[in-house]
């Protein structure tokens, strides 16, 4: 596969010939996608089982919707984001959740002395 720049388009053409033109969300998009299956196709080879490919984040951004009736997540890494309308319930279950692995990692930091 290669892929070409033409401005703010990038233009995909596959072994076989075939071509796809995108812009620069749909090429990030792409390249998550191809790093999730790329690792989860070396998991399932190493441990003949499936894994999770996990993407680091350099910020966050949580607002609401337009009806106040969602959560707008909003997660950015090297100049692109990614935008999720997260239900009501889903934003507390992720409060909870989150408030959880922060007070473990907060936890388990002091007890190497490693306070964050």
């Amino acid at each position: 596969m290669n892929i070409t720049r033409d401005g703010d388009r990038f233009t995909l053409v596959s072994t076989s010939g075939q071509t796809m033109t995108i812009g620069n969300a749909e090429l990030y998009q792409l390249a998550v996608l191809a790093k999730d299956y790329a690792d989860r196709i070396q998991q399932t080879s190493l441990r003949g089982g499936s894994g999770i490919a996990v993407t680091p984040i350099t910020s966050a951004g949580v607002g609401v919707d337009m009806h106040h009736t969602e959560v707008n997540l909003r997660l950015r890494d090297v100049g692109f984001e990614q935008a999720y309308s997260v239900p009501l319930d889903v934003a507390k279950g992720l409060i909870i959740g989150l408030t959880k692995q922060v007070t473990l990692i907060e936890a388990d930091a002091a007890k190497r002395g490693k306070a964050q």
